[in-house]
């Protein structure tokens, strides 16, 4: 197991996140021995990345199994957020 962690770094942005950084030029570059990744709190990148209209109808057409994942977890509510509604 392999941690990759930049703490209360937004998961909006790449600047400012070494560790994000790391994992991308390790996966790109081949060095990697592990098959799946986690993320804690991926709920709000998902939002952004699904906002890009260009990005969503890409990947409607080719993974629409994923999106419909991704849509699964931006629609989740916390118990935190149930809470407070």
């Amino acid at each position: 197991m392999r941690t990759y962690a930049d703490e209360r770094k937004s998961g909006l942005f790449i600047d400012g996140r070494a560790s994000l950084q790391k994992l991308i030029a390790d996966v790109e570059s081949g060095k990697t021995d592990f098959n799946l990744i986690l993320f804690y709190d991926v709920k709000g990148y998902l939002t952004k990345l699904l906002s890009n209209q260009a990005l969503n109808c890409c990947i409607q057409r080719h993974q629409p199994d994923i999106l419909e994942q991704f849509e699964l977890v931006v629609n989740t509510v916390s118990m935190e957020e149930a809470v407070q509604q």
